[in-house]
């Protein structure tokens, strides 16, 4: 992929940002989105079509109405852009920050899925509904997150993910830390909450 295509997609993403996430206009999705669009959401939520995210997205709005999002980094290789995420909002009245990342999978020049991650573990801790977590003692390079996610048998492999995280090793009962990938942030609308 030619350098004016990647920077073509990382301006996409952008628009998405500024355009769609802070200021709510959702007609910028028909021009950015395929189609044949699926979101992948935290917490394994599928929203697939323009029409079917947009509705999301407006709940979303609707429930975080002074939700900022600041992109901290961006990067493009080949048909992928990630984009390390971070973004205010106030839940139960209270003004909370939050770190995300977001990857889109391009196909003729508009995003055709995306894959979306929140830290909820923090946010949590934000809102008070989970203590802090204490420091404790460790193996080097254990405690790198905080975020203790077990992985159940049917998700130790990734074959969706488009990113390494197929290369995660598991170990029987073993509890990983990782960046809180696998959690969900929002209830979605006609999503069981577990």
């Amino acid at each position: 992929m030619d350098a004016t295509s990647l920077k073509r997609q990382k301006t996409i993403e952008r628009r998405i940002v500024a355009e769609v996430l802070n200021e709510g206009n959702l007609a910028v999705l028909d021009e950015c989105l395929r189609p044949d669009f699926v979101y992948h959401g935290p917490g394994g939520a599928d929203v697939k079509g323009i029409a079917d995210y947009k509705k999301f997205l407006a709940w979303l709005r609707a429930a975080y109405p002074d939700i900022q999002v600041t992109i901290e980094d961006i990067l493009a290789e080949a048909d992928l852009v990630a984009t390390r995420t971070f973004c205010t909002f106030t839940s139960a009245g209270k003004k909370v920050t939050m770190s995300g990342a977001i990857l889109d999978r391009f196909k003729d020049g508009k995003i055709l899925e995306t894959w979306e991650h929140y830290d909820r573990l923090d946010l949590m801790q934000q809102l008070g509904l989970i203590p802090p977590r204490q420091a404790t003692q460790s193996h080097p390079g254990e405690n790198l997150t905080g975020c203790y996610i077990h992985l159940p048998k049917k998700e130790r492999n990734f074959p969706h993910c488009p990113l390494s995280l197929s290369k995660l090793k598991y170990e029987n009962r073993k509890v990983f830390q990782i960046s809180n990938l696998l959690s969900p942030l929002f209830h979605m609308p006609g999503q069981a909450h577990v």
